[in-house]
């Protein structure tokens, strides 16, 4: 067998690895959660059963345009260096970053992810991929520190 038929191979067995090892992480600190936070299954399925249907789908749909729309503008950012990739791509990226956000330490983290899987191409410029994600991710929290001020702007009660 020569290095390049084993390199393919070697590579799934890392991607493997790192796939179990990322689950494997969730169910730690779900069970950390579940032993040290002094909760129970049953109290967490009465919780799951008060939700209104409705309002969830529709929470849902909202949050899944949204993420669908950051994928547009950081697809105008990425065309500086790759009109490859395509909406679809950003959003993937996006959702398994906010996958790691939610489960590692640290907002940053999903973003550092979405630029790690966008720089795998080795003709790409990492410095760009990078500063796309993060000029994606300020762009964003931009327009929500905007809308939070509105929003507060128009609900005093908020205020006091």
């Amino acid at each position: 067998m020569t290095a390049t038929a084993s390199a393919p191979a070697n590579q799934r067995l890392r991607q493997w690895i790192w796939t179990v090892l990322r689950v494997v992480f969730v169910v730690l600190i779900f069970w950390f959660l579940f032993r040290n936070g002094n909760i129970t299954w049953v109290e967490v399925w009465g919780h799951l059963q008060s939700f209104n249907l409705w309002w969830l789908s529709l929470g849902s749909v909202v949050w899944l345009f949204s993420l669908v729309i950051a994928s547009v503008r950081w697809k105008a950012m990425v065309n500086v260096y790759n009109s490859r990739v395509t909406v679809l791509d950003l959003t993937a990226l996006n959702l398994i970053g906010v996958f790691y956000a939610t489960f590692l330490p640290g907002m940053a983290s999903g973003d550092v992810i979405k630029g790690v899987y966008l720089a795998r191409d080795e003709a790409t410029d990492k410095v760009l991929v990078m500063s796309s994600a993060i000029m994606e991710r300020l762009i964003g929290l931009t327009v929500n520190g905007l809308v939070a001020l509105v929003a507060l702007a128009f609900s005093p009660t908020m205020l006091a």
